[in-house]
């Protein structure tokens, strides 16, 4: 029996009624408040049952000092809705995402691209990655314990960022 047997019958949820927004304490979830580390069986209430992905890093991506980061795990994906979830123990999220976009398929990423709302502090998220600190990669606001993380598409051309078609996904995550 697995982990989401027990979700027979999902909660109904359209992909465009979904509406996320982070804050400073945690985020909300169609007015259900998260706070991370939360345990996958919350998520599920909320948005219904998911895809698991198990993961294990090849022995490349394997570091001896960040052993928790290294560890096989299982993952999760709502692939209809366009969110996903990472976990270090299986059952303990440590960060929520959305994919904006399908650039890449991979068996990590959902399916489809998220398209409800997604705000941060209650303003759009593209306005909220504008405000964020650049990297090659993403651009980032700390929100007090937290942390969102808006990934390029194509981070390999510098003058392309700044259109909500440049970035791939935003995740929720601790700040660590």
């Amino acid at each position: 029996m697995g982990l989401f047997d027990t979700f027979k019958k999902q909660p109904i949820i359209s992909a465009e009624s979904l509406n996320i927004n982070i804050t400073d304490n945690g985020m909300q979830i169609n007015g259900t408040f998260i706070q991370l580390p939360c345990s996958v069986e919350l998520l599920a209430a909320i948005l219904g049952k998911p895809r698991e992905v198990a993961y294990q890093p090849s022995k490349s991506q394997i570091n001896p000092m960040l052993p928790e980061l290294s560890a096989k795990r299982i993952n999760y994906s709502w692939d209809a809705l366009g969110v996903y979830c990472y976990t270090r123990s299986d059952s303990m999220v440590n960060c929520i995402g959305v994919q904006h976009k399908v650039s890449i398929k991979t068996n990590l990423t959902p399916e489809n691209p998220f398209c409800g709302t997604l705000t941060v502090n209650g303003i759009t998220w593209h306005e909220a990655a504008r405000k964020g600190e650049d990297t090659e990669a993403y651009r980032r606001i700390v929100l007090g314990e937290y942390s969102a993380v808006f990934v390029y598409a194509d981070f390999s051309n510098p003058e392309g960022i700044g259109n909500a078609d440049d970035y791939t996904g935003t995740e929720f995550q601790l700040k660590k």
